[in-house]
């Protein structure tokens, strides 16, 4: 999934709601995938730190939504210029 929507957005077919898909997306494995609160020492703390990478990433992520504009190719439904 990652891959598709990267390329999706690179192309720019419908960025900001692909843009946003990802950042869930990626929230919700991040959670799934780095579950430090079951772990001790070392291990929880490489954990927590790989957790808050995927959140901070995410989170560029979605609020890139807001700050690039779809390209001259897109379908998205944000075409605004200023």
């Amino acid at each position: 999934m990652e891959f598709a929507v990267g390329v999706l957005i690179a192309i720019g077919f419908y960025t900001h709601p692909l843009a946003l898909l990802l950042g869930l997306y990626t929230i919700g494995t991040a959670f799934i995938g780095h579950r430090y609160w079951t772990m001790t020492g070392m291990e929880q703390y490489a954990y927590t730190i790989n957790l808050y990478t995927n959140i901070v990433s995410s989170s560029a992520v979605c609020c890139s939504r807001y700050r690039v504009r779809a390209g001259s190719l897109s379908t998205g439904d944000n075409r605004t210029t200023s």
